[in-house]
């Protein structure tokens, strides 16, 4: 269909990362002209190239005529909006717009769009600056979760259900959701799962003004277990800081005691976990059996 449409954000997690086949060339100075023969491309471009949060933004693709395209924003947070969620037919113009309004705490966001005709697949990104409210000190946007389901100790499934699909599964059996606004899509949220069950989460802020510890805190502990109780601080063997330590019951029925150990490799007692909030120096966390974060 031809014309242009205002969509509402949705702030929800994004899904699996589509992979464009062929990207088209960046940021055009305009976006005309049908495609009746010849090659099937897809062009891209957002305008205006920077724009004020809250103000709107309009996506502009260039294509075949009678070619089928999804489309999605993600800002540089990982949040997302979804422009075109199931796919919408290019008129006769061969040009299809999508309008919708910036609200986001990020300086930047990457638009994607993925089109089909005849069998073929193409996609072409599109980017744009954002000023506005990102410059105030706001916490990252917070992982959704629900306490007791999508937690250490869980089972790979039960995270699927409040997670969605997997952003990626490599050969460490590390599962990822919500891309972080990098060429290597960095997970904003992963897990490490042992015998399908959750071992070990871990937190990144995709974001330029990460959150204080107090606030790393409060999002890891989502992804604890029901019953936990606080144990205490502890120093790790290296002296790089101290962690905190946290005791589970729930945990020492899914895992076997090999599974809780320190730094040292000495067992540590079953159930035990440990948070940690400065990963190799960056402002992130993780929570992990033992007491080795």
């Amino acid at each position: 269909m031809d014309g242009s449409r205002t969509v509402t954000p949705y702030m929800g997690m994004p899904g699996r990362w589509l992979a464009a086949t062929a990207v088209a060339a960046a940021m055009l100075p305009s976006v005309v002209g049908a495609q009746a023969d010849g090659a099937f491309t897809v062009i891209a471009k957002i305008t205006p190239a920077t724009v004020a949060n809250g103000a709107t933004a309009t996506l502009q693709v260039q294509t075949r005529i009678g070619s089928d395209c999804t489309a999605r924003v993600t800002y540089h947070d990982g949040a997302s909006v979804d422009l075109a969620p199931s796919h919408e037919r290019v008129g006769q113009s061969g040009v299809i717009s999508w309008h919708w309004v910036v609200k986001t705490t990020t300086s930047s966001a990457q638009a994607f769009v993925s089109c089909q005709w005849r069998g073929q697949g193409r996609g072409a990104f599109a980017n744009v600056t954002i000023q506005g409210r990102h410059d105030l000190p706001a916490a990252a946007r917070p992982v959704p979760s629900r306490p007791g389901v999508a937690v250490l100790g869980a089972t790979k499934v039960a995270w699927a259900q409040i997670f969605g699909p997997y952003l990626r599964s490599t050969l460490d059996n590390t599962e990822g959701w919500q891309a972080c606004f990098d060429a290597g899509l960095t997970p904003r949220l992963s897990a490490v799962f042992r015998e399908g069950h959750a071992f070990a989460v871990s937190g990144a802020f995709c974001t330029d003004n990460p959150p204080d510890a107090t606030q790393r805190v409060k999002e890891a502990t989502q992804f604890f277990p029901v019953g936990t109780t606080y144990v205490g601080k502890y120093t790790k063997s290296d002296g790089s800081g101290a962690d905190l330590e946290y005791f589970a019951p729930s945990l020492a029925r899914v895992f076997v005691p090999g599974d809780f150990l320190d730094c040292d490799g000495n067992l540590a007692k079953p159930g035990t976990f440990s948070l940690s909030l400065d990963i190799q120096g960056a402002e992130e966390w993780n929570v992990q059996l033992g007491t080795c974060t």
